[in-house]
């Protein structure tokens, strides 16, 4: 609630919670936003580098656009640490 309510700039969860349980309050609480798509973000710092890396698990077949609109996102936080993003994809099927 308190991001909701702009009180808080982020939420972060996770360590003793399984990933259903983090994303649920987020979803209901704050929605997906104006883009429409839920994706998970993580934020990896490796000696002096800042690593982000964007998890589609909340969307499991994504489209080409729902994927554009994650690394967009993803680019904008790391131009928010002032960082000039690089964006690369993997992929993967499901058998």
């Amino acid at each position: 609630m308190a991001v909701h309510n702009g009180e808080a700039d982020a939420f972060i969860t996770g360590a003793t919670m399984n990933y259903a349980e983090c994303i649920r309050p987020i979803l209901e609480i704050i929605g997906p936003g104006r883009s429409r798509v839920a994706s998970g973000l993580n934020l990896v710092l490796v000696r002096d580098r800042m690593l982000f890396f964007c998890d589609t698990t909340v969307n499991i077949t994504p489209t080409a656009e729902q994927l554009a609109s994650i690394a967009v996102h993803a680019s904008k936080v790391a131009k928010y640490f002032n960082l000039q993003p690089k964006i690369a994809m993997l992929s993967f099927t499901i058998s």
